[in-house]
């Protein structure tokens, strides 16, 4: 799909690891640098997801979309993703509804991920994206209602990167020193995709829910009393 200043394109990819819950596509012109993954790490990736991680955030946010029916996620390892910038990755609602209305015609459960971050951030990364997947299930698919409001979509994103890593290897620590820069120039509502400070915001909102209200109760049904305040 298109973002950002990159246009909706087609390419090839080709799968290169295939688990109980994940399969890795790899886009088949991707440049060689010395920041690239070999083929073995994304293996390990997405045997870290499948096997551990996927369990863990479904436990806590729901079931995810399998329009498919193969019943796995799919994650797209492309320069795509760098050529947007400012991401290392991205979910598109576009990618599980049907072209007749609005969709990209790839009716696949899947995730864009850049192939040149650092190794050890990819663990938070693949479970961040996943949780973008699992909210628009949750609140269209499912439920059929309105899409999340990107804020909060990105603040719970980070939230569950909580669950697999720590402050320094997932960034939060940069999106938090980002909005303490200057929190009064920062509100909640609006875009978040691509400004560092408001998911920082977003991410200390929901960081504080979870505190308050006893931890694991808020993850699901934080979501719905977040929906309500």
């Amino acid at each position: 799909p298109g973002i950002g200043a990159v246009p909706t394109q087609r390419l090839s990819a080709t799968v290169v690891a295939v688990e109980e819950r994940a399969v890795a596509w790899v886009q088949d012109d991707l440049r060689e640098t010395s920041e690239t993954l070999e083929l073995e790490q994304i293996g390990e990736v997405i045997a870290q997801f499948s096997r551990e991680d996927y369990g863990l955030v479904v436990e806590k946010f729901g079931a995810p979309s399998d329009v498919d029916g193969d019943g796995r996620l799919s994650f797209l390892f492309t320069h795509l993703v760098d050529e947007v910038g400012g991401l290392a990755g991205f979910y598109s609602a576009s990618s599980v509804v049907a072209e007749e209305v609005g969709g990209d015609g790839n009716m696949t459960d899947m995730m864009f991920i850049t192939p040149t971050a650092r190794f050890e951030t990819y663990r938070p990364l693949l479970v961040h994206e996943f949780q973008h997947l699992l909210n628009f299930n949750q609140h269209v698919l499912v439920r059929r209602g309105a899409s999340e409001a990107n804020w909060l979509n990105e603040g719970l994103s980070h939230l569950s990167e909580d669950l697999v890593a720590g402050y320094a290897v997932s960034g939060q620590s940069d999106i938090i020193q980002a909005f303490l820069e200057e929190p009064s120039a920062v509100g909640l509502a609006g875009e978040a995709l691509l400004d560092p400070a408001k998911r920082g915001a977003a991410y200390l909102f929901v960081r504080s829910l979870v505190d308050s209200f006893d931890g694991d109760a808020i993850f699901i049904g934080g979501v719905e009393l977040i929906d309500n305040c």
